[in-house]
C-alpha cells in the first residue's frame, strides 16, 4: 500500500512542529497529510462548508474588532502566518461556530514529493474555544482545545460525509510528545499519529453546505434583536445570578437537598437492616398456637 511506503520513506523525515514567523517558536502540530491536487483540496472543503480566510489588512483587523465586542462571528477571519522547513502556508481553510472565539482552522503546505503522482499536503490543525486581546502580544490571540484528536476526527467526519473522500489511514509516530506547548502557552494532547486523508474528485459532492442560506438558522438575522439578547443573556449572567444573594440562596438549597437526602438514605438503610417488628396480633396467634401445640403433645 502507497501508505506504508510513504511511512516507510518518508515519515522520520517529516517535520513535527510548525513555527511562528516572528521569533521562530514552535506552534502547532502538523497532525494531517492530505493527497490529492489542488482542485480536489478546495471543492471538499467548500462542500463541508469551510471557507478561505482574509489577508491582515486595516480593514480585517476592524471586522474582528467589531466581531470581538459585538459577539458575533467573522467567517473568513485571518490566519496567522506560520512557517513549515522555512515555507508559508499555501492554503488556510476554517469553519466558525457562531462566534469571534470558536472556529477551527488547519494551515496548508504543499510537498516537492508526489504520493503516486499525485500532490501530497501536509497540514496543521487547531480547534479554537476562546480568544482574547493580549497585552502582551499587542494582538488578539485565541485559546485552544488542548485535545487535538477530538477535532481531527470532527474534521474527516466532515469531509467524509460530502463524499470526497477516498481512504483515511492513521500513521504512527512515536517519536513525537503526547504533551506540549504551543507558542502562546496552551497544552496541546495527541496520541502522536499522523492521520493521512487520501481525497478523490468531487464534482457533485454527497452532502454541501449552504453559506448565505443555512439549513437550521443559528441566529437571529436582525441586528437589534441580537443585541437584545445579548444583553439579557448578560443580565442574567451577572445581575440576577452573579450576586451575593443570590449566591447565597443557591448554596441554602442545596444544603437542603443535601439534608433531605442524607434522611431519606438513612431511613431507607435502617428499613434494610433492621425490619418491622410482628404486631401484637401475630404474636398471641403463634402463642396460641405453641400452647395447642404443647397440649396436644401432653395428651
Amino acid at each position: 500500500m502507497w501508505q506504508l511506503r510513504y511511512a516507510a520513506c518518508c515519515t522520520p523525515r517529516l517535520p513535527c512542529r510548525v513555527p511562528t514567523t516572528r521569533g521562530g517558536k514552535d506552534s502547532d502540530v502538523v497532525n494531517l497529510l492530505f493527497v490529492g491536487s489542488r482542485d480536489q483540496v478546495e471543492d471538499a472543503f467548500t462542500a463541508a462548508g469551510w471557507r478561505t480566510a482574509d489577508a491582515n489588512s486595516k480593514n480585517a483587523f476592524f471586522k474582528q474588532f467589531g466581531a470581538f465586542l459585538t459577539f458575533s462571528n467573522y467567517p473568513n477571519m485571518p490566519v496567522s502566518r506560520q512557517l513549515l522547513s522555512g515555507q508559508l502556508q499555501d492554503m488556510t481553510w476554517q469553519k466558525s461556530f457562531n462566534s469571534y472565539g470558536k472556529r477551527e482552522h488547519l494551515r496548508l503546505w504543499s510537498q516537492s514529493k508526489t504520493i503516486q503522482g499525485e500532490q501530497a499536503w501536509l497540514s496543521a490543525y487547531t480547534r479554537e474555544t476562546s480568544a482574547a486581546l493580549s497585552m502582551k502580544y499587542h494582538k488578539f490571540i485565541h485559546h485552544i482545545d488542548r485535545n487535538l484528536d477530538d477535532g481531527i476526527n470532527m474534521l474527516v467526519r466532515d469531509l467524509a460525509l460530502t463524499g470526497c473522500v477516498e481512504s483515511v489511514c492513521q500513521l504512527p509516530r512515536p517519536n513525537l510528545p503526547q504533551t506540549m506547548l504551543n507558542s502562546t502557552g496552551d497544552e496541546m494532547h495527541t496520541d502522536g499519529n499522523l492521520t493521512v486523508v487520501h481525497l478523490k474528485s468531487c464534482a457533485m459532492p454527497v452532502m454541501q453546505y449552504p453559506r448565505n442560506a443555512p439549513l437550521i438558522p443559528v441566529r437571529p438575522r436582525n441586528r437589534f434583536v441580537r443585541y437584545l439578547r445579548t444583553q439579557v443573556l448578560l443580565y442574567k449572567s451577572d445581575v440576577i445570578r452573579g450576586n451575593i444573594i443570590y449566591g447565597a440562596f443557591d448554596l441554602s438549597l442545596m444544603t437542603i437537598r443535601c439534608l433531605r437526602h442524607r434522611h431519606l438514605l438513612r431511613m431507607t438503610t435502617a428499613m434494610t437492616i433492621c425490619p418491622c417488628p410482628p404486631s401484637r396480633q401475630t404474636r398471641s396467634s403463634r402463642n396460641s398456637h405453641s400452647a395447642s401445640g404443647l397440649d396436644s403433645q401432653t395428651k
